[in-house]
């Protein structure tokens, strides 16, 4: 489709101010200088104080990299006509990791305190880890280890998490993706392509392996996004088809747009993330509305 001025939905799109509506409900994604205090009241998903519960509470947890995954997961709870109940406590530049400290982020540590707390109050059926590993290996500032995501992870399940799921690292552009394409079509025309090899940067595939084997020794569910959304031929997933036509998959080098999240979500979602959903019990309670 095409906007009122003649161009293609996708070359006049905000996708970076569309984080602010779509990366979650209000008060779940804090901003780097907010503290705990400032979650807003529904981030629980109306997990109300602790189960006993009719749907299972899946609570995604990390720092932005977690929060674009929210498009996808709502997609899916109401594809599946709200069976479960969706958390979110998400943070920039803060990962998922107890004990971490980041200097980018000097609340972070005191952050995952008060998480770990949450975990305690709400009690989880699921969580959903993710950051951007990559970043944090690469140092800044941070006390990152991957034995930070194994030791996590079986403190998670030590708490009672049924299923803990680790998102492994997202492609990344060497450029912003909208750019580098947009760069292309005025130059040469043509369609947007579906899938890029050129501009992508190799960190999250180098360190793949190291976050998986991290994931599984704790007892974790390891989901590979590069797997789902990269090949060896055509390179990574860079647009996606919607109503409105072709979107891009990132609105940056790494985060994705609420497109680039469904389709991913949607790729992962029925073999990789369903299944533990689907096999968590819960006893007969009356459950909050809502996601």
């Amino acid at each position: 489709q095409r906007s009122a001025f003649g161009e293609p939905v996708w070359a006049g799109k905000d996708y970076r101010a569309e984080v602010a509506t779509t990366y979650s409900r209000k008060g779940c994604f804090l901003g780097t200088t907010q503290t705990a205090a400032d979650f807003g009241p529904d981030c629980d998903g109306g997990a109300g104080s602790a189960p006993p519960r009719s749907r299972p509470l899946v609570m995604l947890w990390g720092d932005s990299h977690a929060a674009h995954l929210y498009p996808g997961l709502l997609a899916q709870w109401q594809r599946a006509d709200g069976n479960f109940q969706l958390a979110q406590f998400t943070a920039s530049r803060c990962p998922p990791i107890f004990g971490i400290s980041v200097k980018a982020r000097p609340n972070c540590h005191d952050l995952v305190d008060a998480i770990e707390g949450i975990l305690g109050r709400v009690r989880p059926d699921t969580v959903i880890m993710a950051a951007y590993w990559c970043w944090y290996v690469g140092g800044h500032g941070s006390n990152f280890s991957p034995h930070g995501i194994t030791d996590t992870v079986r403190r998670l399940r030590a708490m009672g998490v049924a299923h803990v799921i680790v998102v492994g690292p997202v492609p990344s552009w060497d450029v912003p993706l909208p750019e580098a394409l947009q760069r292309e079509m005025t130059r040469g025309g043509g369609p947007l392509p579906e899938y890029r090899r050129r501009y992508l940067n190799s960190g999250p595939f180098q360190w793949e392996a190291t976050i998986r084997d991290a994931t599984i020794a704790g007892g974790g569910r390891y989901v590979s996004a590069v797997a789902a959304l990269c090949d060896n031929h055509r390179g990574c997933l860079a647009t996606v088809a919607t109503a409105d036509g072709p979107m891009f998959t990132s609105f940056d080098n790494t985060h994705f747009t609420a497109a680039g999240s469904i389709a991913f979500i949607g790729k992962v979602w029925d073999h990789e993330i369903a299944p533990d959903i689907d096999r968590t019990g819960s006893s007969p309670a009356t459950a909050a509305p809502g996601p």
